[in-house]
């Protein structure tokens, strides 16, 4: 997938088969609790639809590197409460059941934001602030190793030894 690590892209595959399994488990609590409460059976099927389609989108969204994705969180966060309290009334009357049906919409979270905050080292562009001059670098160098010849200081700034020498600074050299 144009050059992408493999860390990546099984990050990614988790967390659509995440978002698969959640879709899937979610919308038998959704559609049931909307049928006992007077929706229609094409509102009951639909209402799972729009709100795992919601979550679908506000996760492509903050996973698409985009630098500001407050709102598309946002509208995570919200869908994953909204789905977990929604299958926890669709869920039977005990502790066990009703955890479990919390389950689905939190993994789902969880994963998209650990891949989230993965793609954000990987994605985060270069810097475009320029380097100082070696003008200013080179008496840095030399002041933090003290012991590092010009070779070296060329070495590590990436510029000629010439270019490291003449921007030296000679210490107490007295004569």
């Amino acid at each position: 997938m144009n050059g992408m690590k493999p860390v990546r892209l099984t990050s990614i595959t988790g967390t659509v088969a995440v978002a698969i399994g959640a879709a899937i488990l979610s919308f038998d609590h959704i559609s049931k609790l909307a049928e006992r409460h007077g929706y229609s059976h094409t509102g009951s099927i639909i209402l799972p639809i729009i709100t795992d389609a919601m979550m679908i989108v506000a996760t492509i969204a903050t996973l698409d590197g985009r630098k500001h994705t407050g709102f598309a969180r946002f509208a995570l966060a919200l869908g994953v409460v909204v789905s977990c309290g929604i299958n926890v009334l669709g869920a039977p009357r005990d502790p066990v059941s009703m955890g479990l049906a919390m389950l689905p919409a939190a993994w789902l979270f969880m994963t998209v934001h650990m891949l989230a905050k993965a793609g954000m080292k990987a994605t985060r562009k270069p810097s475009t602030r320029k380097p100082s001059p070696l003008s200013v670098r080179v008496p840095k160098t030399q002041m933090r190793y003290p012991s590092w010849d010009a070779k070296r200081i060329a070495q590590s700034l990436g510029c000629t030894e010439a270019t490291a020498k003449r921007y030296m600074v000679t210490v107490g050299s007295h004569d």
